[in-house]
This record gives C-alpha cells, structure tokens and sequence, in this order.
C-alpha cells in the first residue's frame, strides 16, 4: 500500500512537471521597463494583436516593481504589442513578436524634451531586432543624403528650408529607400512581418508605381496579411488619383461637403482621428503647432461619444476646426472605401478638389503643399 502511494504520488508530480513544463515553453515574458520614474506606480496594460487580426486582446501585468512590468501570456502568434497607461492617451510606443520570442525584454526612454517615449533597446524578439535594423538603415540613408547636398551647395544649411531643396530632398530620400528595402525584400534572414509592416508605416513615401513593381514579383512568406493590405491600398491609391466616384463618397457627408465649400485654403487635410486614440491626441498637437497657413483642416472623429470628441478637440486645441462625427468608425463607407484601417489615417485635397494624398505622413504632406 505504502508502494502504491509513493509510485500514485511521483505519478502526479511527473503529470504537473510535465504540464508546468508545457504551459511555459508555450508562453511569452515580456519585461518592460521606463526611464521615467513618474510611471513606477501607475498599472498599464499590455494590448497584443495578432498577425492578421484587427482585434487587440488587453492583459495586465503578473507583477510591477520600480518602473518594471512583466507580462506573460500564451505564445499565439501575437505581432504588435502596445502598452497603454490608461487614461493617458499620448503613451503609445509599439513593440515587435516574432514566433521564436520567449523572454522579451524592451526599454523605454524619455528625452528631456518631452513626454514621447521611444524604445531605447530591446532583446529576444527577431521582429524587434530587424524593424530596428531597418530603422537604423533609413536614417543613415537620410544622413548620407544630406552629406550629398552639402557638399553639392557649399550654403546648404542656410537654403536647406527652400522648396527646389526640400523637393530635391526628398526625392533623392525616396528613390534610395525604396532601393534598399526592395533589396531587402530579397534578404530570406528578415522575418518577413517586420519587413512588410516597416512598408505599411511608410507607405506613403513610395509611389503607386514603386509599390505596384515591389508587390509584382515578391513572396511575402509569413507576411500574407500584410502584403495583402498593401496590396488593397495600392488599389484604393490608384482610383482615388482618377476616379471621381471616391471623391463622390466624400460629399455624400452633408457636414464634410460643406465645410469643404466654406474653406478658402489652397489645401485641405481631412484627418482622421478619435479621443481615445494616443498616436492621433499627438498628431493633432503636431499638426496645430506646424501653422500650416495655405492648409484648411477638418477633423473626422471616430468616436462613438460625441462628449468626448469635444472635449478631447479642447484639449488638443482643434476645436476650431470643423468636426465631423463619424460613429461607425472603421466599419463606415468613407473608412473602407479610403483603407482607412488604423488611426491617424488622413486624405488631402488640392486646390482643384482633387485627391493628392490618402494616409500620408507630415514629411509627404509638407512635400505636397509647398512643392511648385
């Protein structure tokens, strides 16, 4: 009997062995620690989205200690991770998964300046290490751009902000980016997510050409969703650049068609946005400050609560643009038609009222508007 209970009792311990062995080898610990000592005793939580997905799944941290947090959760082929100190919307900083990644460790760090924080280093996720190295290599190209111009105008830090420079500039930016990343597209060592997501957040520096010839002849791997979206932007690019019926999807909203009949601006920026959205609460103070004087601006909330839009329009000191409400937010006409998939998306309108630009960025928008 005395046998039977010793043999019963390692049985059971052998069965949990196994199974705690199990759960922790199918798990992900990530270690996130901030410079800044104002976060210590706040609690965050950790937004995960899976490759593919739109859904974002929230958990909270197993502990918090001086600054550090620590998240463990079931490795499921989670891609983008963001933590969030809620209600501060303006803390959004996204980090990388790749299917390897186990113990994950990422830094944040605060410059003097400001409250944006940015990843200051990070171990044990591959998606991480080659974003980071893409990084990396896209501002050595704009460095070595600018030693280029220097040495080709003896003045070019006086005449640096002239339009012919700033479209030379970018022009020459543009062209050797997209060589690098087509040849990176080549290299089967990057996990291909990281590649095609480094494209998706810089989608608006290629041009529908440069895009059409990148996605006609590459194997995306693991990236299927990603390439697919490109795939889908790239067609909504190229019939809002000739086809009026977009723009008609515009000014079937009675409040956008009259406040873009009211603005007298050369240009019009339609950005999209929404009070509980951290990237777009930034963009909103960023686009103010810039002073953009030939720019009109109209606001395009997704926010369900109409309270909230104004008081966050208030704070960020939007108010005075138009705003309009749209409460079906991605899943409306105006979301879908434009692949409108994530916030801040924006659409900017020439003089002529024609589409020039959808999603992008405030360096091909300064590009755009005071380009000749």
């Amino acid at each position: 009997m005395k046998n039977l209970k010793i043999t019963l009792c390692l049985t059971l311990l052998l069965v949990f062995s196994v199974l705690y062995s199990k759960a922790f080898t199918d798990s992900v610990w990530v270690n996130i620690k901030i410079t800044d000592t104002s976060f210590n005793h706040k609690t965050p939580k950790l937004y995960l989205q899976k490759l593919g997905d739109k859904i974002r799944t929230s958990i909270s941290p197993n502990s918090i200690k001086d600054g550090q947090f620590v998240f463990a959760f079931k490795n499921e082929n989670y891609f983008e991770c963001i933590l969030r100190f809620d209600p501060d919307k303006t803390f959004f900083v996204p980090f990388y998964l790749s299917p390897e990644s186990k113990h994950v460790k990422v830094e944040y760090f605060f410059p003097s300046t400001n409250k944006i924080a940015f990843i200051n280093r990070s171990s044990g996720s591959k998606a991480q290490a080659d974003i980071n190295r893409i990084e990396d290599r896209t501002n050595e190209i704009l460095h070595q751009n600018d030693e280029k111009l220097r040495i080709k105008y003896k003045d070019y830090d006086k005449i640096a902000s002239r339009v012919d420079i700033l479209n030379e500039s970018y022009n020459l930016n543009l062209k050797d980016r997209f060589e690098f990343i087509k040849k990176l597209s080549y290299d089967t060592t990057i996990y291909a997510p990281a590649l095609y997501s480094s494209i998706i957040n810089s989608f608006d520096y290629w041009s529908v050409d440069q895009l059409k010839a990148f996605v006609s002849n590459q194997n995306p791997r693991e990236a299927v969703s990603i390439y697919q979206e490109i795939k889908d932007n790239i067609t909504i690019k190229e019939a809002a650049f000739k086809d009026e019926k977009l723009k008609s999807i515009l000014l079937k909203i009675p409040e956008i068609q009259l406040a873009i009949k009211a603005m007298d601006q050369k240009y019009i920026y339609l950005s999209f946005w929404a009070s509980w959205c951290g990237p777009c609460r930034l963009h909103n103070k960023t686009l103010k400050s810039a002073n953009y004087k030939n720019l009109g601006f109209i606001g395009i909330s997704f926010d369900k609560n109409l309270f909230e839009m104004i008081r966050a329009g208030k704070e960020d000191d939007i108010d005075k643009w138009k705003q309009v409400q749209i409460k079906e937010g991605f899943e409306s006409e105006i979301a879908k038609s434009f692949g409108i998939n994530a916030l801040p998306g924006n659409i900017l309108l020439n003089d002529k009222r024609k589409i020039i630009g959808i999603n992008i960025s405030d360096q091909t928008l300064e590009h755009l508007i005071f380009q000749k």
